[in-house]
């Protein structure tokens, strides 16, 4: 049986009732968002410790650490010297501890296949087909909170876990993409991210009694699609011990 967990308007199923099969068919197959609960993801809070990744994997070079727009806006690919740099873990970890501003430093997509011996790749996604089928490929994203990435879409299926805090996703279908502006890229004609200016992304279509927009801003009449878009959307905050699958395409 599934539920909608009032933190999340998805139905959530727990990982050890959910079958490769049903999964690829049901939600893969439909591009059918799922919430999924992980009691060996919840067991990697007090496993995956600051303290055991500085010791084993302190020497590690990461070219993907980001430093935030504006204290919370992060760019959403690492271009070479735009807000982005190479650490080390241990050097990442020292910033990270400290009581400087660390919410502005942020380490993307750290790939540590040695963990892959603690959490391996859950039975259920087992079908998935990418460059990382058959091998243990997830991504560390490690940051001191109230990190936010930019609207954009991968084209490969997502399994978003979450080890310690939270995190706040709004997800858009892709049939909903024209209303989203894609901004076409040379490597991507269909665009991976958005044209929408960033203070466009909170906007609404609806009137107040008096006529003007409602909310904090109305959407800028280029834009003006994007309201819509916003009211239809996906809200779900996943939680500790949680995995939010993306399909391909979703916003």
């Amino acid at each position: 049986m599934r539920a909608k967990p009032m933190h999340c308007s998805l139905p959530r199923v727990d990982a050890s009732l959910i079958t490769a099969e049903a999964f690829y068919e049901d939600h893969v197959a439909t591009s059918t968002p799922l919430l999924i609960c992980d009691d060996r993801l919840r067991r990697l809070k007090n496993l995956w410790t600051d303290e055991l990744l500085e010791a084993r994997f302190g020497s590690v070079l990461h070219d993907e650490v980001r430093e935030a727009i504006n204290g919370v806006d992060f760019p959403l690919t690492k271009v070479a010297g735009d807000r982005s740099s190479s650490m080390h873990v241990r050097d990442f970890l020292a910033a990270y501890q400290s009581n400087r501003s660390t919410a502005r430093l942020y380490a993307t997509n750290l790939v540590l296949p040695a963990l892959g011996e603690d959490y391996p790749v859950p039975a259920f996604a087992s079908l998935l087909q990418h460059k990382c089928a058959g091998r243990w490929c997830g991504g560390l994203w490690l940051g001191a909170g109230a990190a936010r990435s930019p609207l954009h879409r991968d084209f490969s299926e997502n399994v978003h876990g979450v080890i310690e805090g939270a995190k706040h996703f709004v997800l858009f279908a892709p049939n909903e993409s024209a209303a989203l502006y894609p901004k076409p890229e040379r490597a991507n004609l269909l665009g991976h991210t958005t044209r929408l200016p960033r203070g466009a992304r909170t906007c609404s279509t609806r009137e107040a009694d008096d006529g003007s927009a409602s909310g904090e801003t109305a959407c800028p009449r280029d834009f003006a699609r994007f309201g819509g878009a916003l009211e239809r959307a996906t809200v779900c905050r996943v939680e500790e011990g949680e995995l939010l699958y993306v399909p391909s395409g979703w916003w």
